[in-house]
């Protein structure tokens, strides 16, 4: 009922979405008004790891992979997708995409040369 929460409640739960908390934990749909994004979310990265998981093994039968290269790729992806959440949940949202329309127009540029 509106107006029954307590002000400290109010807060705790003001401060829990300010710092990204929501959603990240047991009995969070309860304090963030969740309910089915996480499971959605679950399911959307499960068949993102089904897809790339065949696209893996479908690539390495066809040609000659360089072994190498995978791994500093792979290290590299793993060690991006860190520290780009870390930041990216830093900064004020026009910032963050700028920077990403700095990143893909740059990419952009670099494969046409």
């Amino acid at each position: 009922m509106p107006g029954t929460e307590s002000s400290a409640c109010r807060v705790r739960r003001s401060s829990s979405r300010a710092l990204g908390r929501c959603g990240s934990g047991r009995g969070s749909r309860d304090r963030c008004g969740g309910g089915r994004r996480g499971r959605n979310q679950r399911g959307g990265r499960f068949l993102a790891t089904v897809v790339n998981g065949v696209a893996a093994v479908v690539f390495i039968a066809a040609t000659d992979v360089d072994w190498a290269a995978a791994g500093v790729i792979a290290a590299g992806s793993t060690l991006g997708g860190w520290l780009g959440a870390k930041v990216g949940r830093r900064l004020p949202p026009a910032v963050l995409r700028g920077v990403i329309v700095l990143v893909g127009g740059t990419a952009a540029v670099a494969v046409a040369l």
